[in-house]
């Protein structure tokens, strides 16, 4: 039970290099930046998303009390310079 319990918290040993940001996929280690951009989907609701070049992360962007944040503005990108990039219009049903 000891040896069980010191193996998870070895597990949740934190490195010294004040990065908490670690991509553990393809390439692995810490993620160059850690800057995220927000990319808008179709149906308005906002998402934080990082790319190094080889993988991307995504997460959805929540307001303080959990709610997925949305707004008006549909498929549109920001990029880290502030600029808009607007996506397709999404299909009309009739």
């Amino acid at each position: 039970m000891i040896v069980l319990a010191a193996g998870v918290l070895v597990a949740c040993e934190r490195t010294g290099d004040n990065n908490d940001v670690t991509d553990g996929g393809v390439d692995g280690g810490f993620l160059r930046d850690g800057v995220a951009n927000v990319w808008v989907d179709p149906d308005g609701c906002q998402h934080w998303y990082i790319d190094d070049g080889l993988e991307g992360f995504m997460t959805p962007r929540l307001n303080r009390d959990g709610t997925p944040k949305c707004q008006d503005t549909r498929g549109e990108i920001i990029l880290k310079d502030g600029s808009r990039v607007p996506a397709e219009n999404e299909p009309r049903a009739f």
